[in-house]
């Protein structure tokens, strides 16, 4: 009984530890052409975030079958990394801004390799303050959601990895979706930026359930007792 009570007084701190400006971005909004690939560059510029090395697939224009379209999770698009020409070498990708904003993580996927590294760094004015490193596969989505990193430039660095298979490209490209902020720079709302989406909304009720449950369990034991 107590093993239930902990998991549950747990999860329901858990959920409240949620931040209330928390937003993910979905890049969804982001223009793309015909073969459905388009460039994240300025367009998040409303919320003074500067990308590097960002690009955009639209997996409904762009039907070639790799990691990238199943990591989608938002409904069309996802964004990646580019490579140096066909070599496949996936170049360093990065996001900063003038203002600190709390950076919270993403779904993930390898583009074509499994096994792939990815190392993720927060940086501070210049100075690395935290590093993050995941493996992943180019069939599944790993899921990032609790940096909670303060800073000023993240960047991400993909290698390595053996092909999965897919015939349509090669590569240590890297896909990520609902990137996760846990607050955007100082006077930026959810309300301002396009393409975005609440992250994790907490539905109003959840903690009374988790009680009740907690509750139940508890009446359960005094009876067998």
């Amino acid at each position: 009984m107590r093993t239930l009570f902990t998991f549950l007084a747990a999860a329901i701190l858990s959920l409240y530890s949620i931040p209330a400006g928390a937003v993910a971005l979905t890049f969804d909004d982001i223009a793309v052409d015909s073969t459905g690939l388009g460039v994240v560059g300025d367009h998040y510029q409303n919320a003074e975030l500067t990308w590097s090395n960002f690009y955009v697939m639209n997996r409904n224009l762009n039907p070639v079958v790799s990691g990238f379209s199943i990591g989608v999770m938002s409904p069309n698009q996802l964004a990646f990394n580019g490579a140096l020409g066909d070599t496949g070498i996936a170049m360093p990708a990065s996001l900063s801004s003038s203002k600190l904003f709390t950076f919270n993580g993403g779904s993930f996927i390898a583009g074509w390799n499994d096994g792939l590294t990815l190392l993720i760094t927060g940086l501070k004015a210049g100075a690395e303050v935290y590093t993050r490193e995941i493996t992943l596969s180019a069939s599944s989505i790993f899921s990032l959601a609790d940096l909670n990193w303060l800073v000023d430039e993240v960047t991400f660095f993909s290698y390595g990895g053996e092909a999965h298979g897919y015939t349509g490209g090669h590569g240590t490209a890297f896909g990520v979706d609902n990137l996760r902020f846990g607050g955007l720079p100082d006077g930026d709302t959810i309300d301002n930026v396009p393409g975005r989406i609440p992250d994790v909304p907490l539905p109003a009720a959840l903690p009374l359930f988790l009680c009740g449950m907690a509750g139940l369990g508890i009446v359960a034991r005094r009876r067998k007792v």
